[in-house]
């Protein structure tokens, strides 16, 4: 079966207990590698910071662009007086428009359909396949899932974001690292 891919809105990229943004490649690579090998065509994280988000976005996309194997947004947690009157200038400047709690479940224009004129999406589905997830299989740096040890039926075999494999044939496709990119969102339904 052919699924329109799905939107994830809620994740935080980083290692270890640093949650609070990628700082690496390898942050975006392991956690978009889980995404796609489950259908996820696009993830919109949450940033944390006390800084200005002006001073550290560019460097936080950078890092996520090069290793998102999916295209990506992020919401901001507001944690400063500075951010919360900022949050204009993130929505008009930065295709930010949601703040600590998810406002907006559009991840950009022509996204979520299977329709001529939208992205190629897609997440193919083998309904009848059955498996049993594994710490050693999984793809998360998370290291575990609340699945682990339940035979499941249905999965995943191919993922495919923007017309191209992210997954394929249920194996990570790696030239697809650093080919997810940003998708600005504008504020509103």
């Amino acid at each position: 079966m052919v699924f329109p891919g799905v939107i994830d809105v809620h994740l935080h990229l980083g290692h270890g207990r640093d949650i609070a943004r990628p700082r690496v490649p390898e942050d975006a690579a392991s956690e978009t590698a889980a995404a796609a090998a489950g259908g996820v065509t696009t993830m919109i994280p949450y940033l944390m910071a006390t800084e200005p988000f002006e001073a550290i976005f560019d460097d936080v996309r950078a890092v996520t662009e090069a290793g998102a194997l999916i295209d990506f947004s992020y919401h901001f947690i507001i944690a400063t007086e500075a951010q919360l009157a900022a949050v204009p200038r993130y929505v008009r400047d930065m295709g930010v428009p949601s703040f600590k709690i998810f406002m907006n479940n559009r991840g950009g224009e022509g996204k979520g359909r299977i329709a001529a004129g939208f992205n190629a999406d897609f997440a193919i589905v083998d309904v009848r396949a059955e498996h049993t997830p594994r710490r050693d299989n999984l793809k998360s740096s998370a290291g575990y899932s609340i699945y682990e040890g339940v035979p499941l039926r249905g999965r995943v075999r191919h993922t495919l974001v923007g017309g191209r494999f992210a997954l394929r044939n249920n194996e990570l496709v790696a030239d697809a690292i650093g080919t997810g990119r940003f998708i600005p969102r504008q504020a509103g339904g």
